[in-house]
């Protein structure tokens, strides 16, 4: 294949990658988190079982099986995802990560496969309006709530932010009432509650619906066999038993 260039930015500095046949492999690099469940988390490694799991992990073990491909899970801080895949350290990342138009810049994304909503979790009620005036929030950083926090603070004026490392320490910081409140996607933040009673979710109002896809590199031929996939597990409703044997306790 001809050489297609990555985002502004690395053309700058001079990178890029090019795709041959040859170049194809049969064991795929697949770059995720541990720490976002049901989407990947953790558990102990086996023969038989990696130590990641999850329905992320599911759908790409899924994926690429039915392309006759193997595929192995490297580990990290979801901040790092994108660019280590945009630098060639990777030939996807999928870690219930949102389309975004920015991010479509320097990656190309599948077809979505899952559509999430966020919410607030917090110790106590919130008013019926979620006026989050005077409080502190906390959320993840680089993720698309990080955004969705800058535009709450557009609106309220006195609120306060802080970014976390990932999911365990943004609730830990809650528990500990470092902050206020935390905005966290729905199914997660249900997960969570569920095994701590004094957490309180509520579904952030006027909220839209996050998209998630899996990131291939620029020009990744990779790209369209996994789209493939993806409708076809769609059409033939694998992908829905999926969601419901993940997520039906969570929706």
């Amino acid at each position: 294949m001809s050489l297609r260039p990555f985002a502004a930015g690395l053309l700058t500095l001079g990178l890029g990658l090019s795709w041959s046949p040859a170049a194809l492999a049969q064991t795929l690099r697949a770059l995720t988190t541990d720490n976002y469940p049901p989407f990947e988390f953790r558990i102990e490694e086996t023969a038989e079982r990696p130590g990641v799991y999850g329905f992320d992990i599911e759908l790409a073990e899924t994926i690429a099986r039915n392309l006759g491909l193997q595929i192995q899970f490297e580990i990290g801080g979801f901040e790092q995802l994108l660019p280590r895949l945009i630098t060639g350290q990777g030939d996807l990342a999928i870690a219930a990560i949102s389309i975004t138009p920015e991010r479509a810049q320097q990656v190309d994304f599948s077809e979505p496969y899952f559509e999430a909503q966020d919410s607030l979790v917090s110790l106590r009620s919130l008013p019926a309006d979620q006026n989050l005036s005077g409080l502190t929030l906390g959320y993840i950083q680089g993720t698309i709530q990080a955004q969705q926090a800058t535009q709450l603070k557009t609106r309220y004026s006195t609120l306060q932010l802080k970014s976390y490392a990932d999911v365990t320490a943004l609730l830990k910081a809650l528990t500990a009432r470092e902050i206020n409140v935390a905005l966290v996607e729905s199914v997660v933040a249900n997960i969570f509650a569920q095994d701590d009673a004094q957490l309180i979710v509520q579904k952030l109002k006027g909220a839209s619906l996050e998209r998630y896809a899996i990131a291939f590199p620029k020009g990744s031929p990779y790209r369209e066999q996994f789209n493939r996939e993806i409708r076809r597990l769609r059409n033939s409703g694998e992908l829905t038993l999926m969601i419901r044997r993940w997520f039906a306790a969570q929706q």
